[in-house]
């Protein structure tokens, strides 16, 4: 039998690690709980009863990694300003939802009916400078820059934040460190525009590809190893005359996020680290280019 990988096996249980947020609110409705829209919210209401509440996103300080943090700076604010009622605090998902802009924050939902625990919640927002929504019927957020429908955004478990060493995806070297120096001399003798990839990595799973803190653990691994492989470069052909951390005219690949390149003669030649789109690899390329 094939052995599953981490990611595998956590979808498996009732709470998938990774989601999309269309799932989270279809899993919210199968589980135990409807929407609707009153009065321009959106409430959510329990199948077992009891108030209905809203969704609420809030973005973390820096040194908040978990929604614990959050939850119990909270309830020493509440405490501190008089409420005695920790039956009606926010309540924590271990979701963080990270947006198409790679910036992270922490859902929440908060009981729609309590006004004094809501106005008190907000309040404690503001008193510590953290940026936050409510989620509405158009499900449009708006926090500082950061403008996204909550529809295009990605839900990470706490969990799979506790252990992103785990990121799935597959890491293959087509190209030995010690035969670098070898092709990259072949390419340059070469009468044509060449290009090979040295190593890839690919996603096993879409939704990782496009989560900024999976995709992100890739690109700093391949950035790592493309420093190694310039390091074999440069002890044959020099420092590089160019380097950079984003698309360059010099070289044709797009969505760039590290480069180097040599001048020799009329060539060029370039080492760069790209990834297209979430449903491509993360590659780098050694490659050659006439110029002049």
């Amino acid at each position: 039998m094939k052995k599953l990988t981490p990611l595998q096996v956590a979808r498996r249980v009732d709470k998938p690690l990774i989601m999309s947020a269309q799932d989270f609110l279809d899993n919210r409705r199968s589980y135990n709980a409807s929407f609707d829209v009153a009065n321009g919210r959106l409430l959510v209401h329990q199948k077992y009863g009891g108030f209905p509440s809203e969704f609420v996103i809030i973005r973390p300080m820096r040194t908040e990694p978990l929604s614990e943090s959050i939850s119990n700076a909270f309830s020493s604010y509440a405490f501190e300003n008089g409420s005695r009622s920790p039956n009606f605090f926010p309540r924590f998902h271990s979701y963080q939802v990270f947006s198409p802009n790679g910036n992270r924050y922490i859902l929440l939902e908060i009981i729609a009916g309590k006004r004094d625990m809501r106005k008190l919640f907000f309040k404690f927002c503001e008193d510590t400078k953290r940026d936050h929504a409510v989620i509405g019927p158009d499900y449009q957020l708006s926090l500082g820059r950061d403008r996204f429908s909550f529809l295009n955004a990605t839900l990470v478990h706490e969990r799979k934040l506790d252990s992103l060493k785990t990121v799935s995806s597959r890491h293959k070297q087509q190209i030995p460190s010690d035969k670098i120096a070898t092709v990259a001399k072949s390419q340059l003798r070469s009468a044509n525009d060449t290009a090979e990839i040295v190593e890839r990595w690919s996603f096993i799973d879409q939704l990782e590809a496009k989560s900024p803190p999976f995709r992100d653990k890739v690109y700093d691994r391949a950035k790592r190893r493309a420093t190694a492989i310039e390091k074999l470069i440069s002890a044959e052909f020099g420092v590089p005359t160019e380097t950079g951390t984003s698309d360059c005219e010099s070289i044709p690949a797009q969505d760039v996020f590290r480069y180097a390149i040599w001048k020799k003669g009329k060539r060029l030649l370039y080492l760069c680290c790209s990834h297209f789109d979430q449903l491509t690899d993360v590659t780098i390329v050694l490659g050659t280019k006439k110029v002049g």
